[in-house]
């Protein structure tokens, strides 16, 4: 009778710790907003605060987590938008993109991906989460560059050109009026 009872109890008890476990785990990951089908959760936006937090010197509490919230929202919807928009253009770019961002991670962290996440822990944020920051990064300039190179061609030029007028004037003798005077 008392073993009945005490499986009876002991049933009950992993009941509520699964219960529980489940509901706990519900309320940390959560959709904070979906673009174009893609969702950005919870884990995404704690992880960039953590970063950015971490980055501005700030403390990691609450009060900051709630005031900086929105804009890192904003931060990762455009990332999300700049991810799709790279799959519409050419989805190669982003493997592309991908590769540079894994070898910019191993240049500046060190090139074992065990040391790398050692020292991304001071930050609170996981590899595939810097990943992604890079490569997104990566990304956006690639468009960028394609789309306007040959306004940078044009621009480069002429601060050449300018540089090169620089050189030209700095030889020529100069006079101050205060000289002349």
């Amino acid at each position: 009778m008392i073993t009945k009872y005490l499986k009876f109890f002991f049933s009950f008890i992993i009941f509520l710790l699964i219960y529980s476990n489940s509901f706990a785990f519900e309320n940390k990951l959560k959709i904070v907003s979906i673009i174009n089908g893609i969702p950005i959760t919870t884990f995404d936006l704690n992880e960039r605060l953590n970063i950015f937090l971490t980055e501005s010197n700030l403390d990691k509490n609450s009060n900051n987590k709630i005031k900086y919230k929105d804009t890192i929202i904003n931060t990762l919807i455009e990332e999300e938008l700049k991810f799709q928009e790279a799959q519409r253009i050419n989805p190669s770019l982003i493997s592309r993109a991908k590769e540079k961002a894994e070898n910019l991670l191993q240049l500046s962290l060190g090139p074992e991906k065990e040391k790398i996440e050692k020292n991304l822990n001071t930050f609170g944020a996981s590899y595939q989460h810097f990943l992604r920051l890079f490569t997104a990064d990566i990304i956006w300039s690639s468009i960028i560059k394609s789309k306007y190179e040959k306004q940078f061609i044009k621009i480069e030029d002429e601060v050449k050109s300018r540089l090169k007028e620089q050189e030209l004037n700095v030889l020529k003798t100069h006079f101050k009026y205060s000289e002349i005077i």
